[in-house]
């Protein structure tokens, strides 16, 4: 007869986040991506473009609107944002 017992410890790693604890959460290193939030359903990428091209170039934007988020991406991180 085989083996009845299996093992289900050789899955794939995790993807759950791991935290780094040199890193001050409050105060993140800069990045060129942008996390937008509560964005309305009906935003679009073009709105997107429109609302924060002022401040870089942006090299991609994707909105998730069932999320109600959305991503940019900005092709350099600039200090100029206050």
């Amino acid at each position: 007869m085989g083996d009845r017992h299996h093992h289900h410890d050789n899955g794939p790693p995790s993807k759950r986040y791991r935290r780094d604890d040199s890193v001050d959460p409050t105060n993140p290193d800069p990045s060129i991506v942008v996390h937008v939030r509560n964005l309305s359903p009906k935003a679009t990428e073009a709105d997107l473009l429109e609302a924060l091209s002022h401040f870089g170039a942006i090299s991609y934007a994707t909105c998730m609107p069932n999320k109600r988020m959305a991503l940019v991406e900005f092709e350099v991180i600039t200090a100029d944002v206050g």
